[in-house]
């Protein structure tokens, strides 16, 4: 044994480039799985640990407004579990020295103690005392971002008034982990907070004594959801309940089901592609080795190696190979995962995220690495050690080359010894030549990905904030407000131009299908929120009918001249049978749009609106930030600016990464089949096939 380990140490520093170009695809396909399900483990298991301790809701339903006394007949619904009353609504804040407009959403609790559901977990200070009207507990991502502490000064509008408030404690929400405007994709901080106050005192502010205007509630085990969230809509409709929806639909909650859903597609197909091409290049290297040690394997069979003893000798060849690589992926693995723990910190605001590589994670990826390693070598091995020692000491029959159609097309100038020579040997082992050239094509097209991924997203959203979204400033309503609010904005200090909208919540169904979002009423030729087909042309909106962008009229399975059944939540909550008049494309989100003239009649209602787009002379913006903050009907104040800057944050720390995960892989691809080439042409063949190919030649 001590002369195979001897053998087994020389094979492997002679085959060291090999050796090393394979570990490194093994390492590719460990290092995925192992990011992925690191992230998987972390991202899943803090978040199931803090719904369960916290209590995190299952169903939510927005009304106008109920009375308090309807909780008991809400209880009452079979498969309802808990329920939990609560008044919210949306704020204006401002901090000192810091100027921009502040948007916020404020949710009441009770006095002086947690709420039974979503409850809140304390990183600073304590929950507001009972019978105290100005204290209030803010999100800890937007008091890490201004530096607030218990007991700072907040000013605030709530419901038209200017309160001054005064933190009592800083928390964290299982409800909004994610913590981002409801009409923007990524988190804002600096300009977005979640506040909770007592309920007396949110109540009397809003009116709202003795009623609520959103509900929260869990579900008995075995519950059926859509008949519970059908029965809840039935008693709510009077109420003006906008419809229950599930966790699917909740802001923060489906943004990490995507994100875990994302990881779970990663720790599959990413691993499985680059393991199975370490089985086929072990078994091409090993195939190799062994057709070159035919006479000395021979002679250890003659001087008593049993076929056991040389089978477990080539296996702790092909053995040391995937151990390198696995030890090397689970290290890059590792390195990795701790990068992006910085990251999604940032955007899930978990109490703990811990990433750590679970123990069973690194059997699973052993185990696999293995696997693949005694699938790509035990044929070679196997027909190696049966050959009899008399056979094997044979030299291997002379290659037959013949000339390849290659040759017959192209006149014999063009090519020359060498090329002859590499063309029927490629020609010889068309299996892996065709493996080779694939290899080298997907290891060019993940180099193509990482750069079209950069790429794609920068055009996307230069299509949304240059083509689309053109205006500066966007205004959010308390209520539906009469159309003339328009003339008031225009006269404000630095607004250029004011373009109004009215936005709606509705279902829209078509046959079995159905889609919950809402109807955007513009004017019919908008300038300042565009919309465009798909040559990227503005088009007008129809004078009757509604208009889908494509994915969300492929999600109803809708074509043009299709009719659309929509239910309005709001006001009457009517039903209404609309006809798909327009098709556009949109590079974020869906939507559904119609004349502001047409949506005001479906609503049964003069000229009202929900807000306003203003373009603005950015030399003014602090002067009409301040006249803003005066007009107490404005619920909340958007800054496109600031909502491209950050999108583009998230995506240079994120998207950034993603790409540099595709080079590496890429470029393991690329050795990986640059090897194989190399194993294939010609100054890998023995001196004898040297002799043999050019005779064959001449």
């Amino acid at each position: 044994m001590l002369t195979l380990n001897r053998k087994l140490v020389r094979d492997l520093w002679r085959l060291k480039g090999q050796a090393l170009a394979i570990a490194v695809v093994i390492a590719s396909g460990v290092m995925t799985l192992i990011i992925s399900v690191t992230t998987l483990e972390a991202l899943s298991g803090s978040r199931d640990r803090f719904y369960a301790s916290h209590h995190f809701a299952q169903v939510f339903v927005d009304i106008k407004r109920a009375p308090r006394g309807l909780v008991t007949q809400l209880q009452a619904i079979e498969g309802v579990n808990l329920v939990e009353p609560r008044v919210r609504a949306a704020v204006r804040l401002a901090v000192p020295d810091f100027e921009d407009p502040i948007r916020g959403t404020l949710l009441s609790i009770p006095d002086g103690r947690q709420p039974t559901l979503n409850r809140l977990h304390l990183v600073a200070g304590s929950l507001p005392e009972a019978g105290r009207d100005d204290q209030v507990v803010v999100s800890d991502a937007f008091a890490e971002a201004h530096g607030l502490a218990p007991g700072d000064a907040l000013e605030a509008i709530i419901d038209g008034r200017h309160t001054a408030l005064r933190l009592a404690g800083i928390a964290l929400s299982p409800e909004f982990l994610y913590q981002a405007a409801p009409t923007d994709l990524m988190p804002d901080y600096r300009r977005y907070a979640v506040l909770w106050m007592n309920e007396h005192t949110l109540a009397s502010a809003y009116g709202m004594r003795g009623a609520f205007n959103h509900l929260s509630l869990t579900l008995q085990a075995g519950a059926d959801e859509k008949r519970v969230i059908d029965a809840l809509d039935l008693v709510l409709a009077r109420y003006g309940g906008t419809g229950a929806t599930t966790r699917h639909d909740q802001q923060s909650h489906r943004f990490i089901e995507e994100e875990l859903a994302q990881q779970r597609i990663q720790a599959t197909v990413l691993p499985a592609i680059f393991l199975s091409v370490s089985a086929f290049l072990l078994s091409v290297v090993m195939g190799r080795i062994i057709q070159t040690q035919r006479e000395p394997l021979a002679v250890l069979k003659a001087f008593g190696y049993r076929d056991g003893e040389l089978a477990r000798h080539y296996a702790l060849l092909a053995g040391a190979i995937a151990l390198l690589g696995w030890a090397l992926g689970v290290a890059l693995g590792a390195w990795a995962a701790s990068g992006l723990a910085g990251v999604y910190r940032d955007y899930f605001r978990f109490p703990e995220m811990v990433f750590r590589v679970p123990p069973w994670a690194l059997a699973l990826s052993l185990l696999v690495v293995v696997l693949a390693a005694l699938t790509g070598t035990w044929r070679a091995v196997w027909r190696a050690v049966s050959r009899p020692p008399a056979e094997a000491m044979r030299p291997p029959a002379p290659i037959r080359f013949r000339r390849t159609c290659l040759e017959r097309i192209l006149p014999g100038t063009l090519l020359g010894h060498e090329a002859r020579i590499i063309l029927r040997h490629l020609a010889r082992h068309p299996a892996k030549a065709s493996f080779s050239m694939a290899g080298i094509a997907l290891s060019a097209g993940l180099l193509m990905m990482g750069a079209y991924q950069l790429d794609a997203v920068e055009r996307m959203i230069d299509q949304q904030y240059r083509q689309v979204l053109l205006m500066d400033v966007e205004l959010t309503f308390s209520e539906a407000t009469p159309a003339r609010a328009a003339g008031e904005l225009r006269h404000q200090p630095g607004v250029l131009t004011v373009e109004t909208w009215r936005r709606v919540p509705v279902t829209l169904i078509h046959e079995h299908r159905e889609y919950r979002t809402s109807l955007l009423g513009m004017v019919p030729e908008p300038q300042l929120r565009q919309v465009l087909d798909g040559q990227r042309r503005a088009q007008r909106l129809p004078e009757s009918g509604v208009m889908l962008t494509r994915h969300l009229a492929g999600e109803l399975d809708a074509r043009i001249g299709d009719t659309l059944e929509v239910a309005i939540m709001e006001g009457q909550r009517r039903r209404v049978s609309l006809p798909l008049v327009a098709l556009v494309d949109e590079p974020l989100g869906v939507g559904a749009y119609m004349t502001r003239e047409q949506l005001n009649a479906l609503m049964r209602e003069g000229p009202a609106i929900s807000g306003a787009w203003l373009l603005v002379d950015p030399a003014r913006t602090d002067a009409l930030n301040a006249a803003l903050w005066e007009m107490p009907g404005v619920a909340s104040i958007g800054l496109l600016a600031e909502a491209e800057r950050g999108i583009r944050d998230y995506l240079d720390e994120t998207i950034l990464l993603v790409a540099l995960v595709f080079v590496a892989i890429a470029t393991a691809g690329v050795i990986a089949a640059s090897l194989l080439v190399d194993l294939l042409v010609v100054r890998r063949l023995g001196r004898l096939d040297m002799i043999r190919v050019l005779k064959a030649v001449e």
